[in-house]
């Protein structure tokens, strides 16, 4: 009856050891799914908290508004890297991106001065930056002239980023099926290979409990 015991044990082997590679490969694959969305969260957020936004100001503004202003929004928690820009930087930038020709026929600076910034990535969203425009304007009355921001890039970013963690939720939701049904299929060729082991020890009176103990902790 040993004999015969270690012969299904000896069965049970490649079972185990086909079903720990298996195991191994999908969790191997899980890994390299939740690497790749890490790194693709990262990239996104990059491309989000790179996205200026700009508060242009109104001709009128006084420079204590325009002071007022700057520290307000540098004391919103989203708020990055805010600059106040002049009518000077403002051509300054504008030239060095930019053909200089123009100089030629207007005279005048036509840039407005603007309050330049940056969001944090988790509030890069249309809606959210329409209702900043909305409590800056409501907070400091006619001295915002336009609150301008990229509305397809950020929406495009957005739907992007969302899409990608959708995706990336399928799979892991997949790959953990896989995981508990490859370990389940090998409780049950364990407990096949060894059936008529199982059936002798039903019948000198031992518990299910112990019959499927060392059959558990073989296959986890």
């Amino acid at each position: 009856m040993a004999q015969f015991g270690k012969a299904s044990g000896k069965r049970g082997k490649p079972t185990y050891a086909y079903a720990i590679i298996g195991v191994a490969l999908v969790l191997f694959l899980f890994g390299i799914v939740g690497w790749f969305f890490l790194n693709l969260r990262k990239t996104g957020d990059y491309f989000k908290e790179s996205i200026q936004v700009h508060a242009f100001l109104s001709p009128t503004a006084a420079k204590k508004q325009i002071d007022s202003l700057t520290n307000f929004i540098s004391e919103i928690p989203y708020a990055n890297r805010v600059q106040y820009v002049t009518k000077e930087m403002a051509i300054n930038n504008y030239t060095s991106d930019n053909d200089s020709s123009w100089k030629m026929i207007i005279d005048a600076n036509p840039l407005p001065e603007s309050i330049d910034f940056y969001i944090k990535a988790d509030y890069v969203e249309a809606d959210s930056l329409n209702k900043l425009a909305a409590l800056l304007q409501t907070t400091y009355p006619g001295v915002i002239s336009e609150f301008q921001f990229p509305t397809e890039t950020v929406t495009k970013v957005s739907s992007y980023v969302k899409t990608a963690g959708i995706v990336f939720l399928i799979v892991a939701v997949l790959l953990t099926i896989l995981v508990v049904f490859s370990i389940d299929n090998t409780i049950r060729l364990a407990m096949y290979s060894n059936r008529f082991l199982i059936k002798t020890m039903q019948m000198v009176g031992a518990t299910r409990g112990f019959i499927a103990r060392p059959i558990n902790q073989r296959s986890v």
